[in-house]
């Protein structure tokens, strides 16, 4: 990162903390850039150019780039953002101080980062690659880095950590009331969350005062955590198990740190290069696309988004401590005693156990505290979920939980679509004001496909179709669909889960498939095109988007030439019967001989070229052979 070097300047604590750092500005140098994290709500930072006024920074005073910029800069769902200050006076060639205030948050937020700090010049180029060094706010521990405490008393504070840890009294903010959760209850039971994806003690004493722990309490817990023998891996600003290519390369623990924040691409020329092995579009249903490997355009959630906002046990009360028990039994079991089965058993299990708490407040309410509170179980179990894995060193037990030869050696347990379940789409029943940061269509459709993909990541479902579990595919696919509606082209996602969705039934080819599980030639197939509507493939040559829709067209014939037209439909409850009038386009033909009637018309309106057109229309023959194409 340029002028910072690699380092990170850090603001938390109280309302009011200040962070100051110095910098040299160049003499090229038109306006102020920043790449931050955790500035997610408007009005949360202000930013000071030497003595100058502060300048809240809200998408009102800066310029968003990127995909932040189409999804509603500061307060939507992106975690991390880079943009511009036009409003920062520059002084060029001498040392300018820059001071960054934390003014509070309407949320939990009690912290925010500025990953990189730089320049743009007059033509709108990053003018720094690499700077002096500037000095960062460092955090230190004075009972772990210095030499005039004893080990004892060392070990003393790590004890009290511990117990503060799992049984101190907390409350739910600066000034908020009590809460009957711990912090082993919305984090991992022994902490390690944080240290493994690198929370300074300064943000972990920050927090834990926040939740109404004294000073020497605060360092106490600090001490505890960084105590831990888990390894520094991730960063709050890396979103876990982002992909990237060569990450299967590395050892299991470096899974959950991802690929990192510079594995998310600015456009999906990656996908598509890494999809296709940088040659010619081509498809292959009996192989496997690497979703741990595949680049993407979007961010995964952060670490700071999986934690809940709420623990269930203070929306609901007792009724969740039969929940909880189910998972501090799973996490005690030793290792050599803890059969991997019942890793999937379990995880069922939770999912099942934590959805009885739902109907006790029926699904007609709207107050945001409920919706949070259901996305907040959602995410309890998810957390759970990765602290179970860690714990008892499963996350690359795939090859024992799902013995067959097409299955991944790292892949989660169970087919209850952990990550999956917790997308707002399904969490939530409804987008109640204040339930997710803006409350937008926007911002709750992204958060929904976040989720999707983290679960197409931690288990794609291992070529082995079981109804909507853990993938619902038409979910994923239309969330995909709707990036295209807010003018986010993602054609390489989309045409790379359709291919994911066929895979999920050839491991066993001559179970015919239901309306949910995986891809079906019905309107699904549409999706690939677009619409006449929502302009898709605008950004590629016509040559390339007819190769990519051509070969997958292709590969789904061959398949139904192997194993007949009902490895891609249902035949009981996809197909009319055919004493219909089966000519495409009339109001009495069945109903996806007409879909995929639409499909070849909207393929034509675009401008595909004739041979995908017969290719459509053959594959139309070959699925209804009874219509006239």
């Amino acid at each position: 990162m340029a002028a910072l070097a690699g380092r990170v300047l850090e603001v938390t604590g109280p309302v009011g903390t200040t962070v100051s750092t110095g910098l040299v500005v160049p003499s090229s140098a038109s306006n102020l850039w920043l790449r931050t994290h955790g500035i997610v709500d408007p009005g949360m930072a202000s930013l000071q150019v030497n003595s100058g006024p502060w300048i809240p920074l809200s998408n009102g005073n800066c310029t968003i780039e990127g995909l932040g910029a189409k999804l509603n800069g500061i307060g939507g769902p992106m975690d991390t953002l880079c943009f511009t200050v036009p409003g920062a006076v520059l002084v060029p060639g001498v040392r300018n101080t820059f001071t960054f205030r934390f003014n509070g948050s309407t949320g939990t937020e009690t912290a925010f980062r500025i990953l990189d700090l730089n320049f743009r010049n007059a033509q709108g180029q990053l003018v720094l690659n690499m700077s002096e060094p500037v000095q960062p706010y460092v955090s230190v521990i004075p009972s772990v880095r210095s030499p005039s405490f004893s080990q004892a008393t060392v070990d003393a504070q790590k004890v009290l950590g511990q117990q503060l840890w799992t049984g101190g009294t907390l409350r739910s903010s600066w000034s908020g009331p009590g809460i009957r959760a711990k912090c082993a209850d919305c984090h991992t039971t022994d902490g390690r969350d944080l240290k493994y994806f690198n929370y300074s003690s300064r943000t972990i004493q920050e927090r834990a005062k926040f939740h109404g722990i004294d000073a020497a309490g605060a360092t106490a817990i600090a001490v505890y955590v960084e105590s831990h023998g888990t390894a520094r891996l991730g960063s709050p600003w890396n979103p876990p198990y982002q992909p990237a290519a060569g990450l299967d390369s590395l050892p299991i623990a470096n899974w959950a740190a991802g690929g990192g924040i510079a594995a998310v691409t600015t456009n999906e020329t990656a996908t598509f290069n890494a999809l296709f092995g940088g040659g010619a579009p081509s498809f292959n249903f009996a192989a496997t696309i690497n979703t741990r490997q595949l680049p993407i355009h979007v961010p995964l959630p952060d670490w700071n988004t999986w934690l809940p906002q709420v623990h269930p046990l203070d929306y609901w009360g007792d009724s969740f401590l039969p929940v909880d028990s189910a998972f501090k039994i799973l996490r005690s079991t030793p290792k050599e005693h803890f059969q991997v089965a019942q890793a999937n058993a379990w995880a069922t299990y939770l999912g099942w156990a934590a959805s009885h708490l739902v109907p006790m407040n029926g699904d007609t309410e709207d107050s945001a505290a409920f919706q949070n509170a259901r996305y907040s179980l959602a995410k309890w179990r998810l957390v759970r979920m990765w602290d179970a894995l860690q714990t008892l060193a499963l996350e690359d037990s795939g090859k024992y939980m799902f013995p067959w030869p097409e299955s991944a050696a790292r892949t989660w347990p169970g087919s209850a679509g952990t990550a999956f379940q917790a997308a707002p789409q399904l969490s939530m029943t409804r987008q109640a004001p204040g339930s997710l940061r803006d409350s937008t269509a926007k911002t709750f459709a992204v958060r929904s496909l976040q989720w999707y993909w983290l679960q197409l990541v931690l288990n794609d479902s291992n070529h082995r179709r079981n109804d909507t579990s853990p993938i619902d595919w038409p979910y994923l696919m239309g969330q995909i669909f709707h990036l295209w509606e807010h003018d986010i082209p993602s054609e390489a996602m989309l045409i790379s889960v359709m291919a994911k969705s066929a895979e999920a039934g050839t491991s066993d080819p001559f179970n015919p498939i239901n309306a949910y599980s995986g891809f079906s030639a019905g309107p699904r197939l549409g999706w690939i095109f677009g619409s006449t509507t929502h302009a898709s493939w605008s950004s590629y040559d016509p040559g390339f988007r007819d190769s990519v829709i051509g070969a997958f067209v292709e590969e789904s014939s061959n398949w139904t030439t192997l194993f007949g037209r009902n490895h891609f439909i249902d035949v009981t409850g996809e197909i009319d019967p055919f004493d219909n009038d089966n000519t495409p386009g009339t109001p009495t033909a069945p109903p996806w001989i007409r879909s995929h009637a639409g499909v070849i018309s909207t393929a034509e309106s675009l401008g595909y070229s004739p041979e995908v057109i017969q290719q459509l229309k053959d594959f139309g023959a070959q699925l209804w052979p009874d219509a006239t194409w």
